[in-house]
């Protein structure tokens, strides 16, 4: 083939999509890690570690549906790979309380709703730089 990368373009038409997603869960998930590290110094060490838990509880998963959401076949998978996104939350948060009783239910979800805010704004940003 004379180019090499319109072969990549034909196979995986998503790539640009999918490298502006990604970056923008990354970003996320560091601003959510940056907030946990103010908070723990202001506050206390569990406060901190119970935020990015959150965080990741909500990132993780996004991450992993970002990723399989731009398979070639995954139109054909929607619905599993939204119920699957959603089991592993289910499950972060589940091991999470399971694992540790005494952690703060407000400040883990309070991780939660500013990584899903963070990435909401970041995709704004980067729909409009396309």
């Amino acid at each position: 083939m004379i180019w090499p990368d319109a072969d990549k373009a034909i196979r995986n038409p998503w790539r640009y999509v999918l490298r502006a997603a990604l970056t923008v869960q990354v970003f996320a998930l560091v601003s959510t890690v940056c907030i946990a590290l103010v908070l723990t110094v202001i506050a206390a060490p569990s406060v901190g570690i119970a935020f990015v838990v959150g965080g990741l509880i909500a990132g993780l998963p996004q991450v992993w549906f970002v990723v399989r959401g731009s398979a070639n076949r995954a139109p054909a998978h929607a619905i599993t790979l939204a119920l699957g996104k959603l089991v592993l939350s289910g499950t972060g948060f589940a091991l999470w309380f399971g694992l540790f009783p005494n952690a703060s239910p407000g400040v883990t979800l309070s991780g939660t709703a500013t990584y899903i805010a963070v990435a909401a704004c970041g995709m704004v940003v980067a729909s409009r730089r396309t």
